[in-house]
């Protein structure tokens, strides 16, 4: 989206459609009503010079926990996400950055998630019903704490909710576009879950920090 600064201000902008640039003496921001924004801060001295990346994505960012509180349950989704790595070692080589896009492209297992304008409440109740095929009342999502996914770039907390659900068999059918992404969902038990996470087969941290937080509400009660 951004290539490296140029010496003194000077900077290079790949166009993108949708996104809109504004500049200031000391700041770059590339901004994108549906996504976003992604914010350069960069601080010029002769030829050196300091970038700092931020994102900040729309207030109402939301992920939540679906519990089958009859069957000890946990809805848990796997996602083709494209931008995540297959091969951890192919970044640097002989200090120098490489990257090779065919070790792009990996599954993620997830809990449903998603950001928007709106509230983080609503957010949620429309991901979820887009993403797992459940239409749940407003009442039934319970807020129960939030996270940061990176704190050292991403500006925006995520709230994170659970909602418990009772003896549900098979799962609703979802849009054509979702299950092009989602390959595969269901339920596993707590115990299968945290096996999961043990083996490292999940490893989205919103998912891990989600569910951490369920953990305890459990082990709480």
């Amino acid at each position: 989206m951004l290539t490296a600064l140029d010496k003194c201000n000077k900077c290079k902008i790949i166009k993108n459609r949708g996104w809109i640039l504004r500049k200031d003496a000391r700041h770059l921001i590339l901004e994108n009503p549906k996504y976003g924004s992604v914010q350069v801060v960069a601080n010029c001295n002769k030829n050196k010079f300091f970038d700092q990346i931020i994102y900040i994505e729309p207030p109402g960012a939301a992920a939540v926990v679906l519990v089958d509180k009859q069957k000890g349950k946990i809805y848990l989704h796997t996602e083709w996400r494209p931008a995540v790595v297959k091969n951890k070692n192919y970044l640097f080589k002989k200090g120098k950055l490489k990257i090779n896009f065919k070790h792009l492209g990996r599954k993620s297992v997830e809990v449903p998630r998603g950001f928007s304008e709106g509230t983080s409440l609503s957010t949620i109740i429309k991901e979820v019903r887009e993403e797992t095929g459940f239409n749940i009342r407003k009442d039934k999502f319970k807020r129960i704490g939030e996270i940061n996914s990176n704190t050292a770039f991403v500006v925006s907390n995520i709230s994170v909710y659970v909602v418990k659900l009772r003896g549900i068999e098979n799962l609703p059918s979802i849009g054509r576009e979702e299950a092009e992404k989602i390959k595969k969902r269901g339920w596993y038990s707590i115990n299968i879950v945290k096996k999961m996470i043990k083996k490292g087969e999940i490893f989205c941290a919103i998912t891990l920090a989600a569910l951490n937080l369920v953990f305890q509400r459990l082990r709480d009660k």
